[in-house]
């Protein structure tokens, strides 16, 4: 559950540069994932096992 805590720490996805780790808000997993680059809307980035995800700019996350 996400509290007010955690909302200020929260922002979108295009706010992060390239190389920058992440988690997406709202994820009971907590996979982490690493920005490779901004595809226009999209953010094109690795999750730990190096698989690719593409992600849309406006994306809720913490960075880590």
């Amino acid at each position: 559950m996400i509290n007010e805590h955690d909302i200020s720490d929260m922002c979108n996805l295009d706010k992060l540069h390239e190389g920058d780790k992440f988690v997406v808000a709202g994820d009971k997993d907590k996979l982490q994932f690493k920005v490779k680059n901004f595809t226009g809307d999209y953010v094109f980035c690795y999750d730990n096992n190096g698989s690719v995800h593409h992600f849309a700019t406006w994306t809720k996350v913490f960075k880590l």
